[in-house]
């Protein structure tokens, strides 16, 4: 097909969500079109992922983050074992330094255990001597948890789509866009593409993209706040030292600065928290000390000249600082004149985890 015939669907965006969500379209049938602002797929979050797969667990069950993420893990697996692409189940234990944290832990683990996940509860002893570098009063263990290569992922989706005759369109940036009966997409360099259903899949530029086409996301609820987060490597020596991921209890502002194993063995700590203004990917060094500081509570073993930084990404939060969290929030424009048109907003973890089933709830509820 060509691009500058009238789409059936346009997807704004290629990172896992507006892929996954253009797969599960053009397995409908629809003439479906991605459009991506950088140079190849996946280059925006989805490329600042840890690829952590979660369990779903951290939110209230019935919001779209539990059970899109509970339902798309194993959309995911099964989708990595059909097309090549690594995901271990590693497993992850939350630790609770001491005593006065055990209630909390012994509430996720009754929620666990709700929840039908796989679960055990270690006392000190028994987290000693499993994981000899680790020191808690107590740890659960989820068993579900695990980590994919994000990278490894947007090429079997974007493969997939080609596969079914839709297309991925690199280096296109939308200015703005137009409802109508036709909803006319605005390219910036002057190209005006068309088409009957819209969906906004483009991570944090989601809401810009609605304010340059006139839209108050103010107030309708649709600004998103972005909140940085940095991630530290830590030296190669450590491989061999803890062999899952190892999280604190959560904080009312995300999980904590947790150890992450990747799929090679190697450590990685974060993510913090800092509201910022705009895409500021800067790295840190000034926050060693902080994170040794908090890493040496459960794995006393490293020190700050062990970590290094690697990687910041940035969440696109609905809520502000000090505000309760919000869920995912799928938009739909009908009621504000913008029928056909579907946002998607406040995307961040689980939605790795989540953008499988995430893809088949937006299609379902296309027009």
């Amino acid at each position: 097909m060509s691009v500058l015939d009238t789409q059936d669907v346009i997807v704004v965006g290629a990172g896992v969500v507006g892929l996954s969500v253009a797969r599960s379209l053009a397995a409908e049938g629809r003439r479906v079109l991605v459009l991506e602002r950088e140079s190849a797929a996946g280059r925006g979050g989805s490329s600042r992922s840890s690829g952590v797969v979660h369990a779903g667990l951290h939110h209230p069950n019935d919001w779209l983050k539990s059970r899109l993420a509970r339902r798309g893990r194993g959309m995911l697996q099964a989708f990595c074992a059909r097309h090549g692409v690594a995901l271990a189940r590693t497993g992850k234990w939350i630790v609770a330094g001491d005593a006065s944290e055990r209630a909390a832990l012994e509430a996720l683990h009754r929620r666990a255990t709700e929840l039908h996940l796989t679960t055990r509860f270690l006392e000190s002893d028994a987290v000693t001597a499993e994981e000899p570098a680790l020191i808690a009063h107590a740890a659960l263990e989820i068993a579900e948890t695990g980590a994919v290569r994000s990278a490894d992922l947007v090429r079997a989706l974007e493969s997939e789509i080609e596969a079914m005759a839709g297309q991925v369109l690199i280096g296109a940036d939308v200015v703005r866009i137009e409802p109508g009966t036709e909803i006319a997409v605005q390219l910036a360099g002057g190209a005006c593409l068309r088409a009957k259903e819209l969906i906004l899949a483009a991570g944090l530029h989601t809401d810009a993209i609605l304010r340059r086409s006139g839209l108050d996301t103010d107030a309708l609820g649709l600004t998103q706040h972005p909140c940085k987060g940095e991630w530290m490597a830590l030296d190669g020596a450590h491989r061999k030292r803890v062999s899952r991921h190892v999280y604190p209890l959560p904080k009312s502002d995300g999980l904590g600065i947790h150890l992450t194993r990747d799929l090679d063995g190697y450590l990685y700590a974060g993510p913090d928290t800092e509201w910022v203004e705009g895409e500021d990917y800067a790295l840190s060094p000034h926050k060693i000390a902080a994170f040794g500081e908090a890493l040496r509570r459960f794995y006393p073993a490293v020190g700050d000249h062990e970590l290094h930084p690697m990687m910041a990404g940035i969440r696109p939060k609905l809520s502000r600082a000090g505000e309760p969290a919000r869920d995912f929030l799928v938009w739909s424009g009908e009621g504000h004149g913008w029928p056909r048109v579907t946002a998607l907003l406040g995307i961040e973890s689980p939605g790795l985890t989540a953008c499988l089933a995430l893809g088949d709830h937006v299609a379902a509820l296309a027009t």
